[in-house]
């Protein structure tokens, strides 16, 4: 089938965020464990279609992005200096950039979180500054994106879609509703 090279595109990004996870992984007391229990997860069918489907192949590299941002952001605190500024604002241009490829996937730095808090006996504080971080770069990240699409939309001087467009305070109600009642 002509679509075998976006096929192995997608392949090259579960791989790619895999080793990346398996490296960091290694390192810790538990992280042979955590490690095979990755390369078990990776091998489940929610992954297995970024390689199959032809057309999903950018979805991964929304996974790798966001695992790469996640790490950039982490890395340093910000009292390290200007170091850790440039880490972090590598860290929401990565996660900005995975969100404009593909939300769904560019929240898979939640489970890196959860994974980790686990496998290495984080406490709950630890995992809770942890979450409250990655809520941090999501916002800033969302924020890069809302002003990307703005800028983009104004320069080309098109509207925006109608679905594409916020929602507004006298409908989250229904949203919220529809949300409940819907099955995914």
């Amino acid at each position: 089938s002509e679509g075998w090279l976006l096929r192995l595109l997608g392949l090259t990004a579960i791989l790619l965020t895999f080793l990346i996870l398996a490296f960091r992984w290694m390192k810790f007391r538990n992280g042979s464990l955590a490690t095979y229990a990755a390369a078990a997860a990776f091998c489940l069918p929610s992954f297995q279609i970024y390689a199959y489907w032809a057309t999903g192949f950018g979805f991964a590299w929304s996974m790798v992005l966001c695992t790469l941002g996640w790490l950039a952001w982490e890395r340093l605190p910000l009292s390290a200096g200007k170091r850790s500024y440039g880490m972090k604002c590598l860290g929401v241009a990565l996660i900005a950039t995975a969100l404009l490829n593909y939300p769904p996937t560019a929240f898979f730095f939640f489970a890196i979180i959860a994974v980790e808090g686990v496998a290495f006996g984080d406490s709950a504080r630890r995992m809770l500054r942890r979450f409250w971080s990655a809520i941090v770069l999501t916002v800033l990240g969302l924020i890069v994106c809302i002003a990307v699409g703005t800028i983009t939309i104004k320069l080309l001087g098109t509207g925006a879609a109608a679905r594409t467009a916020l929602v507004t305070p006298s409908a989250i109600g229904d949203k919220l509703i529809w949300i409940i009642k819907e099955p995914i």
